[in-house]
């Protein structure tokens, strides 16, 4: 398979790219020995390579091929999708989350939105907002989405997030991911507390065979009581404890390159930490070489 020769070039290839692999790997799983990481990181490779040539391969596929070439597994859960009442589908960079949302697109009978981060460049992120919205999807940027999500939800629109991402520490809560800690957003939570919706973890995953799945999980139990707080720090948990889930049955398949620990653990990545000490720097620097022009005017 061409994607499985690329990932294995791409695993010999790109080194940097490589220990932050290893180095999520050994951190989530701790009892993990080299031998076994070194095979899970090269499966790691593989995956993605296949998926980017699914994704480009996505560019041309009409939309009944989206819909007869991905398969579902637990269709009493997909049943929520297929009513009109809108739904909160939570997932994350797990096989290939592109044919996901193509394959939603269609396949829900609310319309939908997803929230996506601008791509760079420019001309990237028109080719991708073109293809991921084809079928109808609206595409919501990150920054500032919220107002925009709860507009388009109190019309009946699905959302689907993908939430396994880190946050800002002021902008997310504190929950655990593989016993570790991280932060990640509330959205979800508020937003199915305010709209009294369900929440559906899923993930597109790849079989053995090759052919792609869409996994539909149990809705979450969600917790409703008088104390706000509390429940969105629950409810947040029992979310990416779902994410966590999935990721542990399809272990090769997660987007392992993400430095998911990065806010409470910086030392696991020493190349990041040098990288924003020298960007700090460069900008200390150009402060500086400001205040000087001003005083001397």
């Amino acid at each position: 398979m061409k994607g499985h020769c690329l990932g294995l070039i791409a695993y010999l290839i790109m080194i940097p790219h490589r220990k932050i692999v290893r180095r999520n790997l050994a951190f989530a799983y701790p009892d993990w020995d080299s031998k076994c990481i070194r095979h899970h990181t090269i499966a790691i490779f593989k995956n993605v390579f296949v998926t980017l040539l699914e994704i480009l391969q996505a560019f041309f596929l009409d939309q009944q091929t989206i819909l007869n070439s991905i398969r579902i597994k637990g269709d009493q859960n997909a049943i929520h999708l297929t009513k009109s009442r809108q739904v909160i589908l939570v997932t994350g960079h797990i096989g290939n989350w592109e044919m996901a949302n193509l394959f939603l697109s269609s396949y829900c009978k609310a319309p939908m939105i997803t929230i996506a981060r601008r791509l760079k460049p420019a001309f990237l992120d028109r080719l991708f907002y073109k293809m991921r919205s084809r079928y109808g999807t609206i595409i919501i940027d990150k920054m500032n989405s919220l107002a925009q999500i709860k507009r388009f939800i109190g019309k009946g629109y699905n959302l689907e997030l993908l939430a396994d991402q880190g946050t800002k520490i002021s902008e997310g809560v504190e929950v655990s991911f593989f016993n570790r800690r991280v932060t990640a957003t509330p959205v979800v939570a508020i937003l199915a507390r305010r709209y009294n919706c369900p929440v559906i973890p899923g993930c597109c995953i790849r079989e053995a065979d090759g052919n792609l799945s869409i996994v539909f999980y149990p809705p979450l139990p969600l917790k409703k009581t008088r104390n706000l707080r509390s429940d969105i720090r629950e409810n947040t948990q029992l979310m990416m404890s779902a994410i966590e889930k999935a990721i542990r049955e399809y272990p090769d398949q997660w987007f392992w390159f993400n430095k998911r620990w990065k806010r409470f653990y910086p030392w696991l990545y020493p190349e990041y930490q040098e990288k924003r000490r020298r960007k700090r720097a460069r900008e200390e620097k150009q402060e500086m070489k400001r205040m000087k022009k001003t005083a001397g005017r």
